[in-house]
């Protein structure tokens, strides 16, 4: 039996994170309710470019805010968290995906990744999530 080389974990998170960015590149907008607000830095408007799925981002958000993460249960601190005051530059939802990309990647490349349900998430990922279960509440 040939066995193939295991692949070094660097490689393994690269590969991975390019199958995220290039999934969260190809998100279509959801609409998260008839009464969202569409104001141009509105957490409504990143959600809505960025997460499939508001039930499985918010049931993900609950668990990683009380896995201990309470300093960041505000709209206000994750939007901080996430785009470091960067989200009035990014002006389309097309740049706002690129840039939650972006992220993604840097994150996994860092290491700076989180455990949540069995899950292994970025950081921003889990942040996105919590974002969800934040502004939508």
């Amino acid at each position: 039996m040939r066995r193939h080389p295991a692949l070094p974990r660097r490689t393994l998170l690269a590969a991975c994170t390019a199958c995220a960015v290039a999934g969260f590149a190809k998100l279509s907008d959801v609409t998260l309710s008839a009464r969202t607000p569409t104001g141009d830095g509105s957490p409504h408007r990143v959600l809505a470019a960025v997460l499939p799925n508001l039930a499985s981002a918010q049931a993900i958000g609950h668990a990683y805010l009380a896995a201990g993460r309470a300093a960041e249960a505000s709209v206000e601190r994750l939007m901080w968290l996430i785009f470091a005051g960067q989200l009035p530059s990014l002006s389309t939802d097309t740049n706002v995906r690129a840039f939650i990309g972006q992220r993604l990647q840097r994150d996994f490349i860092d290491g700076a990744v989180v455990r949540v349900d069995g899950w292994m998430l970025s950081v921003t990922e889990a942040r996105l999530c919590a974002l969800s279960v934040t502004a939508c509440s």
